[in-house]
């Protein structure tokens, strides 16, 4: 069952499923539909009221947090949300063009402080929302009061990352170049650690990085973004092998690929919005489609609602087992809280992969392969708790 080879290397997974201009298309509906951003066609300013939406959109998801191992006090609380400096905004905001210098940690509130809904948990900070990876554009819209943090808008997602991880562009020509980067080579490793200024940084799958000259068969010549002494866009070149698991522009959308790409994380941990250098269920998946250059919401709520191709299922056994009768191998399905890869049945079970944080009483917390007759800790089998299955073509 952890063989890639066995569910992948089938004829009919090798057909294109979308091409070139039809992803384009893909990821234009989604724009047109509000569930991505547009970043090149993002405004040159934009009014105080906006903004201060978008900032206080994010917000604590529980009254009870924990704050190494004590609970949050009313105090600390008012200084997270002081610390956003909302009064500074001024009535219209001219954007700056960013690009993240390291994996970076996009946060709910200007803090690094890891926060949890308990005084022992250690594995949901409850404050980190997504990662950007190195060479990832970003818009820059706001500073903390302390300037310790951007407020930021990436593709998928917005919210707070340090300002010491983002190089700011000396103008838009600059920035585009990672935005829209002629030639570029993407990450199909589950990561990559590349070296540049004496720091070793990580990137994930699915990762693009401009080529600074032409390939060839023995090595890739990249540009990586550093950051200079007064926070500007300062670009290098650095060496990524060939032999590194990384694709001279995207692979090719087939479902052998897309399969294949998912069993590069197995085994990897669970990683809630990023955590311990790792994916959640919703960043597995959309990593995975970020190599054929399909650009997905971040969350799985709104990956659901990304697809055109939907079946619904009902709760009984029987009747999910002919959805998936119906489903190609690298559907997505979504139950409540959580979202998965189909991968093939075989003796009529039908197998799922995905980063799994726990099931029934064990906590899991890593990327797995899992038949659907697990059995939920609320009783049912994980078969007869499924939602949704989507294809994204």
């Amino acid at each position: 069952m952890h063989n890639p080879e066995f569910w992948a290397r089938k004829p009919e997974l090798r057909e294109t499923v979308l091409t070139e201009k039809q992803i384009a298309q893909f990821n234009q509906r989604l724009v047109n539909n509000k569930k991505i951003y547009a970043l090149d066609k993002y405004p040159l300013t934009i009014t105080k009221q906006t903004l201060s939406s978008q900032i206080n959109a994010l917000q604590l998801v529980d009254d009870s947090l924990y704050v190494n191992g004590k609970l949050m006090s009313e105090p600390l609380k008012a200084l997270l949300l002081e610390a956003r400096n909302l009064s500074a905004i001024p009535a219209n905001v001219n954007v700056k063009y960013g690009v993240a210098v390291r994996r970076a940690n996009m946060r709910t509130l200007p803090t690094a402080t890891p926060t949890y809904d308990s005084a022992t948990d250690q594995s949901f900070d409850m404050l980190q929302e997504t990662v950007l990876d190195p060479g990832e554009p970003v818009v820059v819209l706001h500073e903390s009061k302390n300037k310790g943090f951007f407020f930021v808008q990436m593709y998928n997602y917005r919210g707070w990352v340090a300002s010491t991880d983002i190089a700011i562009a000396k103008d838009r020509s600059q920035w585009l170049k990672y935005l829209s980067p002629k030639d570029f080579i993407i990450v199909t490793a589950a990561k990559l650690s590349v070296p540049i200024n004496g720091e070793r940084v990580i990137l994930q799958m699915g990762a693009k990085l401009p080529l600074a000259t032409q390939q060839n068969t023995a090595d890739f010549s990249v540009v990586m973004p550093t950051r200079g002494l007064q926070g500007e866009l300062i670009e290098k070149n650095t060496i990524v092998r060939n032999d590194s698991k990384v694709q001279f522009g995207y692979l090719p959308y087939t479902r052998e690929n897309i399969i294949m790409q998912a069993f590069e994380m197995l085994g990897d941990p669970y990683g809630w919005g990023g955590m311990f250098e790792s994916v959640d269920c919703s960043s597995f998946i959309a990593n995975i489609y970020r190599t054929v250059g399909l650009n997905l919401p971040r969350n799985a709520d709104e990956q659901e609602k990304a697809a055109v191709v939907s079946m619904k299922f009902n709760g009984n056994k029987t009747d999910a087992l002919q959805v998936f009768a119906n489903l190609e191998p690298g559907a997505v399905i979504f139950k409540e809280g959580h979202t998965m890869m189909y991968i093939g049945s075989y003796k009529g079970v039908p197998y799922l992969i995905h980063s799994m944080s726990s099931y029934a009483d064990a906590r899991v917390m890593q990327v797995v392969v899992s038949d659907t007759n697990l059995r939920m800790r609320s009783g049912p089998l994980l078969i007869e708790t499924l939602r949704t299955a989507v294809d994204y073509r």
